[in-house]
């Protein structure tokens, strides 16, 4: 959805504020959004693993970033996130360690790609799949569709709220600006939660503890 497509929800509510000003600040909460719940994520296609390759480039959609890789599956297990100190500990001679399957993965400051230890070798047919997470470019034009759609009120709020709060124009309204990001950080719990069921209804439960 592009981004000029919010502006006949948001504009009245901003009395002189300049379209190009508007869909700025709609992308950096959309942004922000993002960043805070990880809502736009993509299950990447499998990728062949390669014999004694172990640094893997993601995949990033235009006018996408990489925000995490917050999952990595093996031909036949879930791969572990390690930090650098995580690695030198479970294998101290990561640089050159060898295996028939990788365990764990870690990425680039950037995430544009990803190491998988240990190094692989007699990987046959073996493949990875990714889910990662993304946000928008800051000069990005248009969102997803699914993501303007589920949590549309959430970004028109975080979009009103940083503007209103912008002192000595025609549109500022500190009152308004605290209530729409209330419904920013409402639309941000919610994503949260939905992550947390994976988008499956019923997907989280609690195990009952006994009352003494």
């Amino acid at each position: 959805m592009n981004l000029d497509d919010f502006l006949p929800h948001l504009l009245p509510d901003l009395p002189g504020c300049p379209d190009s000003i508007v869909k700025q600040q709609l992308l950096f909460a959309v942004i922000e959004f993002c960043q805070e719940t990880h809502a736009w994520n993509e299950i990447q296609d499998p990728i062949q693993v390669r014999e004694r390759v172990n640094e893997i480039d993601v995949d990033t959609p235009t006018g996408a970033r990489i925000v995490a890789v917050k999952d990595v599956w093996a031909s036949s297990r879930k791969l572990r996130p390690v930090t650098m100190p995580q690695l030198f500990e479970l294998i101290p001679n990561w640089q050159i360690a060898e295996g028939s399957e990788p365990t764990y993965y870690n990425a680039s400051t950037d995430y544009r790609t990803m190491r998988i230890f240990p190094i692989p070798i007699d990987v046959n047919d073996s493949t990875l799949t990714l889910r990662v997470a993304y946000a928008p470019k800051m000069d990005a034009t248009s969102i997803p569709d699914e993501l303007a759609i589920k949590y549309w009120d959430a970004l028109i709020g975080g979009a009103k709220a940083r503007l209103m709060v912008i002192p000595g124009k025609a549109w500022t309204n500190s009152q308004m600006s605290a209530y729409n990001r209330g419904i920013f950080n409402d639309g941000i719990l919610k994503a949260k939660i939905s992550a947390l069921h994976d988008r499956v209804e019923g997907s989280l439960s609690v195990r009952p503890h006994p009352f003494a």
